[in-house]
């Protein structure tokens, strides 16, 4: 049986991007509260799931989510 991988939901990495920065800006840099910074973030981790899926994916056999195919 072959493993098949799907990213987290887009919202659900939005949310981990707040949180991260908001800890980020409290305790480092209080630019990391930024609107476009947090935005940044979220789109990096967004990509490096949507890369990391498809290279999992490529190894099993199996492509999870047909919207990775359409970007």
């Amino acid at each position: 049986m072959n493993k098949s991988y799907c990213p987290p939901e887009p919202e659900e990495i939005d949310a981990y991007a707040r949180e991260a920065c908001t800890k980020l800006a409290e305790t480092v840099d209080p630019t990391f509260s930024n609107y476009e910074i947090v935005r940044g973030f979220a789109g990096f981790i967004k990509l490096a799931a949507r890369v990391l899926v498809k290279a999992n994916n490529k190894q099993s056999g199996e492509i999870v989510d047909s919207r990775d195919e359409r970007r």
